[in-house]
């Protein structure tokens, strides 16, 4: 039979246990709320960042093209006229966004 003193600390060991159990559920929940808003904090500046790519689109006028992929004026004509590229009009300038001319480049590749 177990002293009085010996009963006493096994119901605090008993209790130190639980106590142990309720701050690790307590650390996991709190990481887990933590976890979340990091994620969604994430998820928000991925957003962001996309739609200023978006904003931020380079464009190149008929001559960088030519020059930037070593083309001719009539290779750009052929490719306009067989729509490979669609440009955009400003005043009598043809302007490419540089993505759909990469993407050509790399197709043809």
């Amino acid at each position: 039979m177990a002293t009085p003193v010996e009963q006493h600390l096994f119901r605090i060991e008993k209790k130190l246990k639980s106590v142990e159990l309720l701050l690790a559920e307590l650390i996991k929940h709190q990481c887990q709320r933590e976890i979340r808003s990091l994620l969604v904090e994430m998820l928000a500046f991925k957003k962001q960042q996309s739609v200023q790519q978006n904003y931020q689109e380079e464009w190149l006028d008929s001559y960088e093209v030519m020059r930037l992929y070593r083309i001719s004026r009539s290779t750009l004509y052929r490719w306009k006229q067989r729509e490979l590229l669609h440009p955009n009009k400003i005043g009598n300038r043809d302007i490419f966004l540089r993505r759909e001319v990469e993407r050509l480049f790399q197709s043809v590749e």
